[in-house]
């Protein structure tokens, strides 16, 4: 009866036209909606090459600093070219700004470089920012040209090219930006995660097909309800055998969704296949869940239930950001709880998650974490070794995570506040904790002390932090140090 039944529900739900709209159509629409739009909001959003002018005076062909940064912001063979600069007179850069021919134009005199604009906009903005970055990494970069120099001279080398020096460097920095912005597989636009909602409410949209086969097995509400209520069949496993064949049905519209975003629209999901299937089947199997609830708690029609599951989906989807990413992030940071509830935010993370969260095995191992990581080489690199003297500045790194303790006493030590005064941060108006005084290095023990007996409960059985070397008196240094023992 189980097998016949199952059959059954799954020939009925293929049937159903309208639950075949919703569950194989409708997100299928929705995703090409949503490519059509994302589309053109990155091509909006993508910053476009414009004109700017130059003054090539005898101050700017000094600023070898200068010149390096505008050739590689105006080399047509960079993709991130940003300018096309017009090297030009003073003369010249007025009359093409008067024409609205460049953006703005850069002068050089004796003090810093000047930046004369014909009104405010996007492109005058980021000129600006360009040049700010530039006045801000020059001494860092006349240090390290220094150095560069220096260290040619003492190799007995005289022929060097300061410019190519300072290429070279300019190089350098730029490639460790960009490896430090995404160190993926390749590159997931934001808007992407638009998509993983569309996945999440395609999931949960499986609880029509849940809702609509409970239905078939109540007599209140369809004609094969009242002759399965009076067979002498078991209702359980009748329940039973339709719970699976929707679970079924919805799988195959689920799956179908996934080929199409992934080959259809290229969104990208990672390599963790496995992962993601998994979480595939637990999402769905949530909607189906929702579905069987509604069928069985509400005492309406079926059209009602059905508005229900669809109104209740919707809703789940709109939070976690399916209109705009924003709310997401918005409801993350007032109201916590809302997203740990929503079936549809916690789908939508997993399949985030899954995409960037992918070294945890490498690098974690049996003795909780490796001493070190490397993902920007041609290879990722992950240490093999596991070294006891870092482990207890990891529990304090840790620690300060979680509610920012270290950072706190940190920020209240008078010689702490004195180098920032010095280095000139005006904002130190922090009460100070100037001496630690018995009281307060007793404290400090037993609260390293709990935090050590937590991280025990949790770590391997092989494995014991503990805290040594405490001592305090009159005139003497209190000294802690952490152990790590097998």
């Amino acid at each position: 009866m189980f097998i016949h039944n199952l059959k059954y529900t799954v020939k009925i739900l293929f049937k159903n036209k309208v639950l075949i709209f919703w569950m194989f159509a409708f997100p299928i629409i929705l995703g090409i909606f949503f490519h059509m739009a994302f589309e053109n909001i990155e091509k909006d959003e993508a910053l476009q090459v414009f004109d700017i002018a130059v003054i090539d005076n005898k101050e700017y062909q000094n600023q070898t600093i200068y010149q390096e940064t505008f050739k590689e912001l105006s080399d047509k063979k960079n993709k991130d070219q940003l300018f096309r600069i017009h090297f030009v007179n003073k003369k010249e850069a007025e009359q093409l700004l008067e024409d609205n021919e460049i953006e703005g134009y850069v002068l050089f005199n004796k003090q810093e470089p000047q930046i004369v604009i014909k009104e405010n906009g996007m492109e005058q903005t980021i000129l600006q920012f360009v040049m700010d970055e530039i006045k801000q990494n020059k001494r860092m970069i006349e240090d390290l040209t220094k150095k560069q120099i220096e260290d040619e001279i003492q190799q007995g080398n005289y022929n060097f090219n300061v410019q190519q020096i300072v290429h070279d460097i300019l190089q350098k920095l730029n490639n460790q930006e960009v490896s430090l912005k995404d160190t993926s597989s390749s590159h997931l636009s934001y808007m992407q995660i638009e998509y993983y909602t569309l996945i999440a409410m395609a999931c949960m949209y499986g609880g029509m097909l849940g809702l609509t086969a409970i239905n078939n097995q109540l007599a209140n509400m369809s004609a094969k309800g009242k002759r399965v209520s009076v067979s002498p069949n078991k209702k359980g496993i009748l329940v039973l055998s339709s719970a699976l064949g929707s679970y079924l049905v919805s799988l195959v519209g689920l799956a179908i969704l996934l080929i199409f975003l992934k080959f259809g629209l290229n969104v990208e999901f990672g390599s963790q296949w496995l992962y993601i299937i998994i979480l595939s089947l637990v999402g769905d199997l949530a909607g189906i869940s929702m579905g069987i609830f509604i069928a069985s708690v509400f005492r309406v029609s079926e059209q009602a239930k059905t508005g229900i599951n669809i109104a209740i989906s919707m809703f789940f989807s709109v939070l976690s950001g399916m209109m705009g990413v924003t709310l997401k992030y918005v409801i993350d940071k007032n109201i916590p709880i809302v997203n740990l509830i929503n079936p549809n935010n916690l789908i939508t993370d997993g399949f985030y998650a899954l995409y960037y969260y992918n070294t945890f095995k490498k690098l974690w191992g049996k003795y909780g974490f490796k001493d070190g990581f490397n993902l920007e080489g041609k290879e990722d690199w992950f240490a093999k070794e596991y070294i006891g003297i870092d482990k207890g500045i990891e529990l304090l790194m840790i620690e300060n995570y979680l509610n920012e303790t270290i950072w706190k006493y940190f920020m209240r030590n008078e010689y702490v506040i004195n180098g920032l005064k010095i280095l000139g941060f005006t904002n130190t108006n922090i009460p100070l904790l100037s001496k630690f005084h018995e009281e307060n290095i007793s404290q400090a023990h037993h609260y390293i002390c709990n935090l050590l007996k937590d991280i025990n409960e949790i770590s391997a059985p092989d494995i014991y932090f503990s805290i040594g070397g405490h001592s305090y008196e009159e005139g003497t240094t209190c000294t802690y140090y952490i152990e790590w023992e097998f």
